[in-house]
């Protein structure tokens, strides 16, 4: 639930349901619960640092999340592609939909 929250407030397409405060939170919340162990987690983290503008904390946990050796190659496509964006200094979005 805190990842699917976090996701929705970091990436949402309309500006006016982006909340990064509230992101950040509910996304360090969703790591914390799966012990750091789940690389989803820790990509919604990443999104959610680069809704607030710490692209620094982005490319870090991104970074992070594609060390998982379970990821398909479309995932880690998606996942590289992200880390892209956010070394450039810009936000992920979804587009509206519903694809990325």
């Amino acid at each position: 639930m805190h990842e699917a929250l976090a996701w929705f407030l970091a990436t949402c397409p309309e500006e006016r349901f982006r909340i990064g405060s509230e992101a950040v939170s509910s996304a360090k919340t969703a790591c914390e619960m799966s012990h750091w162990e789940d690389s989803g987690g820790i990509d919604t983290l990443a999104a959610a640092y680069a809704e607030v503008g710490d692209f620094e904390q982005a490319t870090k946990y991104e970074q992070q999340s594609l060390n998982d050796p379970s990821l398909g190659s479309e995932r880690r496509k998606e996942r590289e592609e992200r880390l892209h964006l956010y070394q450039l200094r810009k936000p992920y979005r979804e587009q509206l939909d519903g694809t990325q």
